[in-house]
């Protein structure tokens, strides 16, 4: 059985360049390319939308490479706006509630344990 590993490549300041999808798109290459292309099944970025452009990019010079969203990212915009709602804000600070109750119990708290 392959062991599947996740590595970080390197870590660059871009913070002086404007982030085009040009410009993620050739780091994106450059790295497949130093790399492997072998080694690569997706691209997996936020939302963004010069990100989105990038990931389009690589995934049609390298049709073999898929085109995917991070779903961490995905789901956290989601709850954010699941959160929003005046029922899950009721929800959740009725929650907080008993969170606080018991914490602050010590007897509360031994009955969990």
């Amino acid at each position: 059985m392959d062991d599947y590993r996740e590595y970080l490549w390197s870590l660059k300041n871009f913070s002086n360049q404007s982030h085009t999808s040009e410009l993620l798109t050739n780091e994106i290459q450059n790295i497949i390319e130093k790399l492997g292309l072998e080694k690569f099944a997706t691209v997996i970025t936020d939302a963004g939308s010069n990100m989105l452009l990038a990931r389009n990019n690589i995934s049609t010079i390298y049709s073999q490479i898929l085109n995917i969203c991070c779903i961490t990212y995905a789901i956290n915009l989601i709850s954010k706006d699941i959160c929003k709602t005046p029922f899950a804000n009721k929800m959740l600070c009725q929650c907080m509630v008993l969170v606080i109750f018991f914490k602050r119990s010590h007897l509360a708290g031994n009955i969990l344990i």
